[in-house]
C-alpha cells in the first residue's frame, strides 16, 4: 500500500489521476515498483492524500479456470492458460518440486498463488516476491539470522489496517455441489459475466461468485 500526499500546485498534479501508476521502492533493498492509484481525495489546505495498491493486486480481480497441472512449473503456466480474463503477469521460481496442483473451482489469480488450502505456496512451500509484473516464489528469499520476534518481548504491539477497492466489472459464477454422490463443477460456457459499464475502465476486475 502506498500513501501520499501531493500539492495542487505541484507540476506532476495534473498527471496523477485513478488508474495512473506511481513508481515507489517499497524499502532501500527493493527496486521500483508500480503503484495503482485507486484515490484522491479533495483537497485540503492545497494537498491531496493519494492512495496506491501494489500491481501485484491486479491478480485479485483475475479468475482462473479450474485445472491441473503435475509440476510446479506447469502449476504456474495454467494460471495464465486458464485465466479467464487477460492475464499480463508472469511466474517464475527455483523450486523443482513435482507436487500435484489441482484446482477444483473458480478462483481468483491471488488465491491460486498464497493465502488458501492447495494453492501453490500450500503445496510447493517457499517465500513470494512480488517483482512489478513477475511473481517469485523462492525457496528462501534471505538468510537466517537467528533473530526471532516474539510478541510482549521485542514486538509490542501489532495493529493491522485492511483497505480493499470494491469496484469490479464483471463475475465469474460457478456452482459446487453433488449429484447423486458425485462431486459436480457447473460454470458459464462464456466463463464471465460483464457489466455493462466494463469498458469505462482501463482493464477487467473480474471476481468469482
Amino acid at each position: 500500500e502506498l500513501e501520499m500526499t501531493y500539492p495542487i500546485d505541484g507540476i506532476h498534479f495534473s498527471d496523477i489521476a485513478l488508474g495512473t501508476y506511481i513508481a515507489a521502492k517499497p524499502s532501500r533493498y527493493g527496486s521500483l515498483q508500480p503503484f495503482e492509484v485507486y484515490r484522491i481525495s479533495k483537497p485540503i489546505d492545497g494537498m491531496v492524500t493519494i492512495n496506491a495498491q501494489h500491481i501485484s493486486y491486479r491478480l485479485s480481480k483475475i479468475p482462473v479456470m479450474p485445472f491441473s497441472a503435475e509440476t510446479i512449473g506447469g502449476a504456474m503456466q495454467g494460471l495464465v492458460t486458464y485465466s479467464a480474463e487477460a492475464n499480463p503477469f508472469t511466474f517464475w521460481t527455483d523450486k523443482g518440486t513435482a507436487a500435484a496442483y489441482n484446482q477444483t473451482i473458480p478462483m481468483s489469480c491471488r488465491e491460486c498463488i498464497g493465502g488458501t488450502e492447495g494453492s501453490l505456496l500450500d503445496i510447493y512451500g517457499g517465500e513470494l516476491e512480488w517483482d512489478k509484473w513477475t511473481v517469485k516464489l523462492w525457496s528462501q528469499r534471505g538468510s537466517d539470522k537467528g533473530y526471532m520476534i516474539r510478541y510482549g518481548v521485542n514486538l509490542v504491539t501489532l495493529e493491522q489496517e485492511e483497505s480493499i477497492e470494491n469496484t469490479i466489472t464483471g463475475i465469474c459464477p460457478f456452482w459446487r455441489g453433488s449429484d447423486d454422490g458425485v462431486d459436480v463443477t457447473i460454470t458459464l460456457p462464456e466463463k464471465v459475466v460483464d457489466s455493462s459499464y466494463a469498458s469505462a475502465y482501463p482493464y477487467k476486475r473480474t471476481v468469482v461468485v
